[in-house]
């Protein structure tokens, strides 16, 4: 099972994260987006960190695990969107696509 939380109100940008102290040029367009510094954390993200722990629990002692298991709203919201933009995808290069059957 894969779990995929979405923001959740824990300290994790707060002092317990640790940058590194060493920038690259590789990644400023990347990774440096979401690095220590360039992250605010307003604390009010949805997500109840025991209550996602909770969840994990009960959902562990299940026999039947989901293949992925989202955790919070706007996880739900943000993959949902996700798999909609792919969808309208497949739809709209499907034609191209099939043209490589036999």
């Amino acid at each position: 099972m894969v779990v995929e939380p979405g923001g959740f109100r824990t300290a994790f940008y707060g002092d317990n994260l640790k940058g590194t102290q060493k920038d690259s040029a590789d990644y400023k367009a990347t990774a440096w987006k979401t690095h220590k510094e360039n992250v605010k954390n307003d604390h009010r993200e949805p997500g109840d960190p025991l209550k996602a722990g909770k969840v994990i629990v009960e959902t562990i002692a299940k026999d039947d695990l989901p293949k992925t298991l989202l955790l919070g709203s706007d996880a739900v919201a943000f993959i949902s969107g996700q798999l909609k933009q792919r969808l309208q995808e497949i739809a709209d290069w499907q034609d191209v696509s099939k043209r490589t059957d036999y």
